[in-house]
């Protein structure tokens, strides 16, 4: 299993990854470079994007939330 499918990530990483799947611009930086440094995101010629393990990623956090009734905020 590759790091970024493992690591722990926090309720506003999460939420950052979940704003970025769909082309969302306003993600703090804060964000973006922990999700960047586990290459679940990456930059693009038009802002971040998700990377295949971030796409897998998003996955799993999608089936979990479906089983823990979970929301999250900045």
């Amino acid at each position: 299993m590759e790091r970024g499918l493992l690591a722990p990530l926090s309720p506003n990483e999460e939420l950052a990854l979940r704003r970025i799947s769909p082309g969302s611009t306003v993600v703090p930086d804060v964000y973006c470079k922990r999700l960047v440094t586990l290459a679940l995101i990456e930059q693009d010629l038009v802002g971040m994007r998700l990377t295949e393990l971030g796409k897998k990623r998003l996955v799993g956090l999608s089936e979990g939330k479906k089983h823990k009734g979970l929301s999250g905020g900045w």
